[in-house]
């Protein structure tokens, strides 16, 4: 009895329901035209509407229509007069099941034609519910009038304006499922505003203001609720509260947390798509064993190099290799280590990388190793490290390269030299010194590679790890296209230094010499040059491979050919090389192969070392710690309470224990006291 009742309450609901169609529909005939609905206006990239919404209709995602770019990036997307919405099949023309753009519907013997600007209009398909909420959203974020939803289902779907303060406004849509079109379509539209605009809608909840910024809180998590306020403020003129967006983040946040699981799920195809597309790469993944044999095992670490950069180094690359880590910028806890070189213009030239739970000796150890197998540095004799005074990479190379050149990083010298001094001359100095001697440079190369990999340390794991693949891939490219330009013999950097030493080889002055030595003077002071063994006293000519302005002085007085005394790696052939052997590219996805493994869980959350931040503004540098309108103790002198002296305190008081002074009676004082004070 109970089911049956069901039915009959679902049959008089359809009945009431088409009868408020037919009603509708024959006083949408004498509805007026020029109504403020009309007044929506084109888009800000150009589009018409009717044309965003071809691509926007299929896509839930509405983060990518928040930005400008991403509205530059669907131009091509679509073909204006393309009839998607027909359900005939033509082996000619596939139909694209996400557009829904029926231009002629004829159903019932009625005709509707609308023009591209309609964003609604009857006789309108949409595919799923979840496009007609979008488009509906759309129209209200558009024209700025409150929109409510008042039916919601799989198959039905109202929206009616909610401004009722003299008299109820008769804007409706009224969308249903037509079985001959295996589709929703709009029934019911009556496009008439009596109402004013709000400002605001009740569509626009913490749910819809999360799809918005999904993808720059994907970015940048750290937006602040009050940006977020603004910007939908600047961009749709609407209002919403703080606390709807603290709210939209707090899910998005909790979204992107469980989607870390699905990432590590297919960490195993993504490593098995890798080695297929780039045949001879490395990439090693190792797990923590779950507590039961045949148990999911949790990531702990990874490798990552391309053949195509470890062939190029170790064919055309300058041998030098940057060692150094960068921490991870979402919820993923950990950080990335990376080793760099540098090309024959003095540019970066990443070579590996890998992600690991922190940066310690194990890790450091394990990183070189690999490293080693790859560029087949053996012991490391022939190749000079750079890093900073981490204590895992020195013992990582001392112990897998023991006879490699190890010099730390000048700035990380500088940086805690200038703890104790901070005199800007000796500053000046330092610097002097380190370029004299050694590639102080190299420093600013590795902080670029960590500049321009920071945005992809945001990301989850698998979209960082093909963030980086896809700069370095850009970068390789580019650099081919670059190098194929060049027609000169030396690179761009090295021609500039040797035209500039060779400018200052005029003030320098030669004197002859038995053999292949020769004496250069240049401002009182002499250095010996030997064009045989290709060397000078001031150090230049062996450190960077290009000849000095003293051996510039031996090759223009002498008519030598400059070509023989220029190391082969600055050659444009040799930089050219480099870069002619590019990485594959990788498939997305969808397209990787199903390897059946049991799926990787995430590392376990831990709390990084050290005192946790609290983000409390930095207090200036006499302003107390507690008391912001309080000066503090610095500068003034203090009096010891032990020996009544100033300059120093009772905990270092090297005197006695002074007397205290009597005590001053209680009371007031007498007359008669004060005459014996005076």
């Amino acid at each position: 009895p109970v089911v049956v009742e069901e039915r009959v309450t679902n049959i008089v609901e359809e009945e009431e329901e088409i009868h408020n169609e037919e009603v509708i529909a024959e006083s949408d005939s004498s509805s007026v035209e020029g109504d403020d609905c009309e007044v929506i206006v084109e888009d800000r990239t150009g589009y018409k509407e009717n044309e965003l919404f071809e691509v926007e209709v299929g896509e839930t995602d509405l983060s990518s229509h928040f930005e400008a770019a991403a509205q530059e990036d669907g131009d091509d997307l679509y073909d204006a007069n393309d009839d998607s919405g027909d359900d005939i099949w033509d082996d000619d023309h596939i139909p694209d099941l996400l557009f829904s753009d029926d231009r002629d519907v004829e159903e019932d013997g009625r005709q509707f034609n609308y023009g591209p600007d309609d964003i609604l209009a009857l006789g309108k398909t949409f595919n799923t519910a979840e496009e007609f909420k979008y488009v509906v959203l759309k129209y209200s974020l558009k024209t700025q009038y409150d929109i409510k939803f008042y039916k919601s289902s799989s198959d039905r779907l109202g929206a009616h304006c909610t401004q009722h303060v003299e008299e109820k406004c008769p804007w409706r849509v009224y969308c249903s499922f037509e079985r001959g079109r295996n589709k929703l379509m709009v029934k019911v539209y009556n496009d008439s505003h009596i109402c004013v605009r709000s400002g605001y809608t009740k569509l626009l909840k913490s749910g819809t203001i999360g799809q918005l910024f999904e993808e720059r809180l994907r970015i940048n998590p750290k937006i602040k609720s009050q940006e977020m306020v603004d910007e939908i403020k600047r961009e749709y003129n609407m209002i919403v509260s703080p606390e709807q967006c603290r709210r939209a983040k707090s899910v998005l946040s909790a979204r992107r947390k469980a989607g870390h699981e699905a990432h590590f799920a297919r960490l195993w195809d993504y490593q098995e798509e890798v080695l297929k597309s780039n045949v001879g790469s490395t990439m090693e993944v190792e797990t923590i064993p779950g507590p039961v044999p045949g148990s999911m095992q949790r990531f702990y670490r990874l490798y990552v190099c391309f053949e195509a950069l470890k062939t190029s180094w170790r064919q055309s690359c300058r041998p030098i290799i940057g060692l150094d880590a960068a921490f991870m910028k979402l919820d993923l806890k950990g950080q990335m280590l990376a080793a760099v070189g540098r090309d024959g213009d003095n540019r970066i030239f990443p070579i590996a990388w890998a992600v690991v739970e922190v940066e310690d000796n194990p890790n450091w150890l394990w990183f070189v190793q690999l490293l080693k197998n790859d560029l087949e540095l053996e012991n490391g004799s022939n190749c000079p490290i750079i890093s900073d005074k981490q204590r895992g990479i020195l013992n990582a190379v001392h112990e897998e390269l023991p006879t490699a050149e190890h010099r730390m990083c000048a700035r990380h010298v500088l940086e805690n030299w200038k703890k104790a001094n901070k005199d800007i001359e000796l500053e000046r100095l330092f610097w002097k010194i380190a370029r004299s001697y050694t590639p102080a440079a190299f420093r600013d190369n590795l902080d670029a590679l960590k500049k321009s990999v920071r945005e992809s340390r945001r990301k989850p794991l698998l979209d960082m790890l093909t963030e980086v693949r896809r700069k370095n891939m850009v970068r390789n490219a580019k650099r081919t296209l670059l190098t194929n330009r060049w027609n000169k013999r030396f690179t761009p950097r090295a021609d500039k230094e040797i035209e500039l030493n060779r400018q200052k080889a005029k003030d320098c002055i030669r004197y002859m010499t038995t053999g292949h030595s020769h004496e250069i003077e240049y401002h009182s002071d002499a250095y010996t040059v030997n064009m045989e063994e290709k060397t000078c006293g001031c150090g230049y000519w062996q450190l960077n491979g290009l000849p000095c302005m003293h051996a510039m002085c031996v090759i223009t007085t002498t008519k030598l050919n400059l070509n023989n005394y220029v190391s082969g790696y600055y050659l444009t052939s040799t930089w050219r090389q480099l870069y002619s052997t590019g990485m594959k590219p990788v498939q997305g996805m969808k397209l990787w192969p199903r390897l059946g493994r049991l799926p990787m869980l995430p590392p376990p959350s831990r709390f990084n070392r050290g005192r946790p931040n609290t983000h409390a503004r930095s207090k200036g540098p006499h302003e107390s710690a507690t008391n912001p309108h309080k000066l503090t103790r610095h500068g003034r002198v203090g009096t010891c309470s032990n020996c009544r002296k100033e300059g120093h305190n009772k905990t270092r008081c090297p005197n006695p224990t002074a007397a205290p002074p009597p005590k001053r009676p209680r009371g007031r004082p007498r007359k008669a006291q004060v005459v014996c004070l005076v």
